[in-house]
């Protein structure tokens, strides 16, 4: 079976410790919290942990060794449109603040109408939930946003500039360049409907399980330290222009933070 061959086959354990990820269940829980005590003598041939092979399929080990999801099971794709429309969600929007990295406009990435019972599944009390971020700097590094739920999003003292960002000029417009809109779907889909990358299937979504075009990167709440759960992505490809990418967003509603980041191929 799959466990026995992880002693043996060097050359495949990377596919196989993905594999039990997906499967998850209670003995392959069990497995990785054993594996965090007692290391196994393969370790040193990974890059991470084996045990946080459970980030690829969307979980992780509480520190109780049970399993904690880090998406939510309710999933609403985006449509695309060919007018702006306004509901109980609107994307990409200018912010009223700026960077303070590069000088350039925030981008608020979702803005929710949280009276909508379709966001019920996010067990938020509140009228007003907004995902700001910084659409060029976001490419570079994690950037975090401090909330309330009632439409406040503000850069947080928490957040650490990378190593390198582009040189831009503040002072010039560096927005999307749109080919259509999105609205939300009023139709749910399979939270892992678009989780396969090479499915060319819109990843586009609230909710569900995220399409990582690299590795699976939950950021870690800099407050409490706990890993962010996944809010919404956005497929650059879908509304833009020569879009590439992905945009995700990520919660911890305990401390009112909110984190984005970026990945391509």
């Amino acid at each position: 079976d799959l466990i026995s061959r992880l002693n043996m086959d060097s050359e495949n354990r990377n596919h196989i410790l993905c594999a039990l990820s997906w499967i998850g269940d209670e003995a392959v829980v069990g497995l990785f919290s054993s594996w965090r005590k007692n290391p196994p003598s393969w370790k040193s041939t990974l890059y991470v942990p084996p045990e946080d092979y459970s980030f690829e399929s969307g979980w992780k080990l509480t520190d109780y060794g049970t399993r904690k999801n880090l998406f939510f099971s309710e999933c609403y794709p985006f449509e695309q449109n060919n007018v702006e429309v306004s509901g109980s969600l609107n994307i990409l929007q200018k912010h009223e603040d700026k960077c303070k990295w590069c000088g350039t406009s925030l981008t608020t990435l979702f803005d929710f109408d949280l009276s909508d019972p379709k966001f019920s599944f996010l067990n938020i009390v509140g009228s007003r939930l907004r995902i700001s971020t910084c659409h060029i700097c976001a490419c570079y590094g994690v950037i975090y946003s401090d909330i309330d739920y009632n439409g406040s999003s503000k850069w947080s003292q928490f957040n650490k500039a990378p190593e390198y960002l582009p040189d831009i000029n503040p002072d010039e417009e560096y927005g999307f360049i749109l080919k259509n809109y999105l609205r939300l779907s009023d139709t749910k889909r399979n939270p892992f409907y678009a989780a396969s990358w090479f499915l060319g299937i819109s990843g586009s979504q609230v909710g569900g399980h995220p399409k990582w075009i690299q590795d699976a990167e939950y950021p870690q709440c800099p407050k409490c330290n706990n890993h962010m759960m996944f809010l919404g992505q956005l497929e650059c490809s879908d509304f833009e222009e020569y879009g590439e990418g992905i945009y995700y967003s990520f919660i911890c509603k305990e401390c009112n933070i909110t984190a984005t980041t970026y990945q391509q191929t």
